[in-house]
């Protein structure tokens, strides 16, 4: 039975929950807050990042397909800001890719929606029409193997070439 919060706390906090006893981490998303400083600014963001890299310490599958469209907007927005912190961005996205622990790649366009994939729970995010406001979805066990299924398709044909989209990135800002 699938299971909706609202607010981007639900989703920080749910996500890090399920992924302190999971064996699987699967990510569908837009902008990757495992390698985008951008992307950890609330406290829930945070508290996310620093059980995911607990997760790194066990035994886990990680894998990360990302939107390189959204990734490069967002990394020239902050370039715009500050140059030093759109290097340090490239850079922390140099070192994930090297992790042997991540599977990072990425898609070339805009991908409508993200979820986040669990051994036995998904996390879909649900954005309103006003962007400041989102929901999740929580699925449960039978819902699980279909998203597994469509990862594994975007995944197979996700781009894994992280350094050379990093130098040109890098040659833009």
């Amino acid at each position: 039975m699938a299971e909706f919060r609202v607010g981007r706390e639900a989703y920080y906090d749910m996500a890090g929950n399920f992924l302190k006893d999971s064996r699987i981490f699967y990510v569908y998303c837009k902008t990757p807050s495992i390698f985008m400083s951008s992307q950890r600014v609330y406290e829930e963001q945070k508290r996310f990042y620093q059980i995911f890299l607990e997760a790194l310490k066990r035994d886990i599958d990680i894998r990360y397909v990302f939107s390189l469209s959204f990734v490069k907007e967002d990394i020239l927005d902050v370039a715009g800001k500050g140059r030093q912190e759109a290097l340090s961005i490239l850079g922390e996205w140099n070192e994930v890719s090297e992790n042997p622990k991540i599977q990072l790649r990425f898609i070339e366009g805009k991908n409508p929606f993200s979820f986040l994939v669990y051994d036995e729970k998904t996390i879909s995010l649900a954005l309103y029409p006003d962007r400041n406001k989102r929901g999740i979805i929580i699925f449960d066990n039978k819902e699980v193997p279909f998203f597994r299924e469509f990862f594994d398709q975007v995944f197979a044909k996700a781009s894994n070439n992280n350094k050379k989209v990093i130098e040109d990135i890098k040659g833009l800002i």
